[in-house]
């Protein structure tokens, strides 16, 4: 009887030979002189990607509130390099928008209000989207209209959208007039290798060769929606029409 209880002491205590060895790790500790072996590289995104607020004024001497129409590729194109006198080279190669911000001016000659607006083009794009008209509406001559919009996290506008010139499809809108400041929130993907036979833009310039300039919001990428090179970047930066 007493053997016996001495064997279930054993047994319990972690005696007994290898059957009551409790599992131990085997390999080099984590520390003490010695290291683990090295984990694999972990995945990265070899190319460059941005979040930019590129701001832009209309700067037109327009009086009346206009709509203008924007695709993806002159998102692509609002900075590139010139490759000729007459040519940029886009650097970006896809777009996606966070918000976009718009304030309206106050009119000068009188208290009628102004008002902006921000449309997202979502049925055209492809996933039905609302379609909501964000708008607000400037007060006498003190308080100024303000808008910001975001895409649905549903629509097609809320996506990566490619900016190259084929993609023809209208993306937002904006309905302002002269004098209005325009915000753009968006992420930019640049494209891996810079690579000439990328989206270019036709523009009069003459620009200087390998600069990099900013392009106006309006600009001639894509050639469609709205081409007029009114909505203008900060006066500080190096910018061609």
């Amino acid at each position: 009887m007493g053997k016996k209880n001495k064997s279930r002491r054993r047994r319990r205590s972690g005696g007994g030979g290898a059957a009551g060895t409790s599992l131990a790790y085997n390999g080099p500790p984590s520390s003490g002189g010695r290291m683990r072996a090295p984990g694999m590289p972990p995945q990265l995104t070899t190319n460059l990607v941005i979040r930019k607020v590129f701001r832009f004024v209309l700067s037109s001497a327009i009086n009346t509130e206009t709509v203008f129409s924007f695709t993806a590729p002159k998102i692509g194109a609002l900075m590139g390099v010139a490759t000729a006198t007459t040519n940029i080279v886009q650097l970006f190669e896809a777009c996606k928008i966070n918000s976009i911000t718009v304030w309206s001016s106050i009119n000068p000659s009188n208290v009628q209000p102004r008002t902006v607006s921000v449309l997202y083009m979502g049925a055209v794009l492809g996933v039905q989207g609302a379609n909501k008209n964000h708008s607000d509406m400037s007060v006498g001559m003190t308080r100024v209209a303000r808008v910001k919009a975001r895409p649905e996290p549903g629509s097609q506008a809320a996506q990566w959208q490619n900016t190259v010139t084929t993609n023809t499809a209208a993306y937002f809108q904006i309905l302002a007039s002269g004098g209005a400041v325009c915000d753009l929130d968006v992420l930019l993907s640049v494209t891996s290798d810079a690579r000439p036979s990328n989206a270019s833009v036709a523009i009069t310039g003459p620009a200087v060769v390998t600069n990099l300039y900013y392009l106006a919001l309006d600009n001639n990428g894509g050639g469609s929606g709205s081409v007029s090179n009114q909505w203008t970047p900060s006066p500080e930066l190096i910018t061609i029409t």
